[in-house]
C-alpha cells in the first residue's frame, strides 16, 4: 500500500505516530509531497492514516493497530542486528520484519515529529529534514536514530525515552539542539554527540537519566565538556583520563579554551555510565 499527498498550503509539518509491531524506516525525500509512505503487511488494513491542514500546519496521523499489543512486545527477543537482518533471527521476529513502514518527508518545511512505537525494529534517518521538535517514545525494541547532516532549524528540545530497549543514536552534534532530555529504563544506549555543531560558538544542555542498563556516551573533541553525575551504590561512572573534578562537577581538559560547551546531568540506578571521546 503506498500513499502521496502533495504540498499545498503548509508552512510546518507535525507528524505523530503510535506504532506496534513492525520495521519503520524515516527518511527524507525532495520533492513536493507533504508526505509520502510505503505500507508492506499481510494485513494493510492494520494502518490508520489521517491527514489534515490547519492554520498552515499540515498534520499527519499514522497509527497501527497493533500499537497496544503488550504480550507480543514481552515476548520478542531484542538483538540489535535483526534492526538489519541476521540469520538467527527467530521465527516471531522473521514474522515482525514482513510489517515495513517506510515514511519520506520534505525537505522544504520545518517538521515537528512525535513518535511512539512499540515491538519493532526502527531506522529513523533524519538527515536532510527541518526537524524544529522531536519526541521519541520507545518499548520493547531497537532504534536506530540518525543524523548524519546538520539539521538547517534549531530545535527546541530533544526529548528521548526508551523502555527495556536498545538505542543508538549517532549524530547529535548535527541535531542543533538547545536542550536535550533523555530517560531510559533497562536500556542499552549510545548516544554519539558528533557533529557540526560543537565548532561552534554556543552551550548546550543535556539531561541524562537511566534506570538499570548501559549508557555510553561519546563526545566530540571540540566540545568543552562539563558534568554533573547523581550516582548510588548499585552504579558507576568512567570517565576519560583528562577529566578532572571540582566540587560536584567533572571538566574536560579542554573546557577553558573550547567555544562550544556541553553540559551534561547524568542520573543512573542499577547500571554503568561509561564516557569517552570519540
Amino acid at each position: 500500500m503506498r500513499r502521496a499527498v502533495p504540498l499545498t498550503s503548509e508552512k510546518t509539518l507535525s507528524v505523530q505516530l503510535d506504532l506496534g509491531a513492525l520495521k519503520l524506516q524515516l527518511g527524507s525525500q525532495q520533492s513536493s509531497n507533504a508526505f509520502e509512505y510505503e505500507f508492506h503487511s499481510t494485513d494493510t488494513a492494520s494502518l490508520l492514516a489521517a491527514y489534515s491542514i490547519r492554520d498552515g500546519v499540515g498534520y499527519l496521523s499514522l497509527q497501527h493497530n497493533q500499537a497496544n499489543e503488550e504480550p507480543r512486545r514481552r515476548r520478542l527477543r531484542l538483538d540489535w542486528r535483526s534492526l538489519f537482518g541476521s540469520s538467527d533471527e527467530t521465527e516471531e521476529e522473521k514474522d515482525l520484519r514482513e510489517s515495513v513502514l517506510k515514511l519520506f518527508l520534505p525537505t522544504g518545511i520545518p517538521v515537528q515529529l512525535d513518535f511512539s512505537v512499540g515491538a519493532g525494529y526502527n531506522d529513523l534517518n533524519m538527515s536532510g529534514l527541518k526537524i524544529s521538535d522531536l519526541n521519541l517514545v520507545s518499548g520493547a525494541c531497537a532504534t536506530k536514530l540518525r543524523f548524519n547532516e546538520p539539521n538547517p532549524v534549531t530545535m527546541k528540545k530533544l526529548r528521548l525515552s526508551t523502555g527495556a530497549s536498545k538505542l543508538v543514536v549517532e549524530g547529535l552534534g548535527n541535531a542543533n539542539f538547545e536542550e536535550m532530555d533523555f530517560s531510559g529504563g533497562a536500556s542499552n544506549v549510545v548516544l554519539d554527540f558528533s557533529g557540526s555543531d560543537f565548532h561552534a560558538s554556543k552551550s548546550s544542555k543535556v539531561n541524562v537519566s537511566i534506570g538499570a542498563g548501559s549508557l555510553r556516551i561519546l563526545l566530540p573533541k571540540e566540545a568543552g565538556v562539563k558534568i554533573k553525575y547523581a550516582d548510588n551504590f548499585f552504579s558507576s561512572i568512567a570517565l576519560p583520563d583528562d577529566f578532572t573534578q571540582d566540587g560536584e562537577w567533572f571538566y574536560s581538559g579542554n573546557f577553558s579554551k573550547a567555544k562550544h560547551v556541553l553540559e551534561l546531568h547524568v542520573s543512573s540506578g542499577v547500571g554503568s555510565v561509561r564516557v569517552r571521546w570519540k
